[in-house]
């Protein structure tokens, strides 16, 4: 199976519907990696998300070689989320942060 990457452009198909006006085009803007985190080295601020799920605003953050999202608290979002964009931001500039699993699933019905 191909799993999002930085920079790559994917489509979305929201509901089942075959109507190719139900299709939306992202740009992929990272993907988590929480396991990746080293310990002690610095996190460096890089925008918000929004996440698809709960509509909470997670902080984007780099630290070395590894991607995170930062809730309230400043609690490090356990598990993979793919961070992408619209690639028309001007019909929605949001950046959203949704599930790696939920974001590569199968539509339901």
């Amino acid at each position: 199976m191909n799993y999002p990457e930085p920079r790559q452009i994917w489509q979305h198909q929201k509901h089942r519907d075959d109507d190719p006006a139900k299709w939306y085009e992202y740009k992929i803007v990272g993907v988590t990696n929480p396991e990746a985190y080293v310990q002690g080295h610095a996190i460096v601020p890089d925008g918000v998300a929004k996440h698809t799920e709960s509509g909470e605003i997670l902080d984007i953050a780099y630290s070395g070689t590894a991607t995170l999202l930062i809730g309230k608290g400043f609690s490090m979002l356990d598990e993979p989320h793919v961070i992408y964009q619209n690639i028309c931001p001007d019909i929605d500039p949001t950046i959203w942060a949704r599930p790696l699993n939920d974001f590569m699933g199968q539509l339901n019905g």
